[in-house]
């Protein structure tokens, strides 16, 4: 059994509306079994309760953690994204590095209004973030394999100028060179 202080306990402390006190022994056995996605959706499932409160923040962080690792659908992480999103009424307190792997994964899935939302908020606070590229990759690709070449380039831009020499920074720019040159009259 995961939960430390046993499932039952936990049941009634969300059936009497206590959601905190709920939400930390949940939390307290995700950090015992880490790599239980289910422990750790629960733990976000409860969390909708308190979407303000830190807590909430730590089990989407932990549950979206798992879920790319573990290869949930990515249909379901963007809805579980997007839950996430209205609960907290836009107030998204998650690290930058999965918010990209999680743009990575919209985009990959068709879900480019997510993920150009996610990768233009951080081109804008952080223009030199390592992670970038990669998820500035997956939404070029996105872009590029709908045909969608003028969408594509203000992030093929934004690759050449601040990841000069960076590995995937030759790649995105055959990509999009090809695509220019195939669609062209």
């Amino acid at each position: 059994m995961f939960f430390a202080s046993g499932p039952e306990k936990i049941d009634k402390l969300i059936d009497k509306g206590r959601f905190k006190r709920a939400m930390k022994k949940l939390l307290k056995a995700c950090r015992k079994n880490h790599s239980d996605l289910s422990l750790a959706r629960r733990c976000f499932e409860v969390g909708q309760f308190i979407p303000f409160d830190k807590h909430y923040h730590q089990a989407a962080n932990h549950y979206f953690t798992l879920a790319l690792q573990q290869g949930v659908s990515g249909e379901q992480l963007h809805d579980d994204y997007m839950v996430y999103t209205t609960t907290t009424q836009g107030r998204i307190d998650l690290p930058e590095d999965l918010l990209l792997k999680l743009s990575a994964n919209f985009a990959a899935h068709g879900h480019e209004n997510s993920a150009v939302f996610l990768v233009k908020n951080i081109m804008n606070k952080s223009p030199e973030n390592p992670q970038l590229p990669e998820a500035i990759l997956a939404l070029v690709n996105a872009y590029l394999t709908r045909g969608q070449i003028k969408k594509a380039k203000p992030y093929v831009d934004h690759v050449n100028a601040y990841f000069l020499g960076h590995d995937l920074m030759a790649y995105i720019n055959q990509q999009y060179r090809r695509a220019l040159k195939d669609h062209s009259p």
